[in-house]
């Protein structure tokens, strides 16, 4: 059975392929003690597998949404984050400048750029999005 950190791996290590692959693997166990231990998951299955999930923290962040490459652009990323709207219609969230396809989903789903920052472990450019 596919976890939500695995597929948080597999989704990582194609659509941020600017940042060597080691960070993620190195992120790996923080991802599970931090964002999933702490966050309100939001699950996407197919075949009672586990295929994308969402992850919320504090009233209004999407602190992650990952759907296993497989899924991609089969809805399963709009179906989730339309479940999270429902319960938290004002969100934000952050997104690398260079992951292009997740930037372009966001927009499609209403998001709007805030403004942009610097991730302090990667050095790379973050855009911060929100719906409001």
């Amino acid at each position: 059975m596919t976890s939500c950190a695995d597929i948080w791996l597999a989704a990582s290590l194609i659509a941020h392929d600017f940042i060597p692959a080691h960070f993620w693997h190195q992120q790996y166990a923080n991802l599970c003690e931090k964002y999933l231990s702490q966050s309100d998951i939001y699950l996407a299955t197919y075949n009672e597998q586990i295929v994308g999930f969402a992850a919320t923290t504090n009233p209004n962040t999407i602190a992650a949404l990952f759907v296993h490459p497989s899924y991609w652009h089969s809805g399963v990323g709009q179906a989730l984050l339309s479940d999270v709207l429902k319960q938290k219609p004002r969100l934000q969230l952050t997104v690398y400048a260079k992951n292009r396809q997740a930037i372009n989903f966001y927009l499609k789903q209403g998001f709007n750029k805030l403004t942009e920052q610097i991730c302090p472990y990667t050095d790379e450019t973050e855009w911060i999005m929100t719906t409001a």
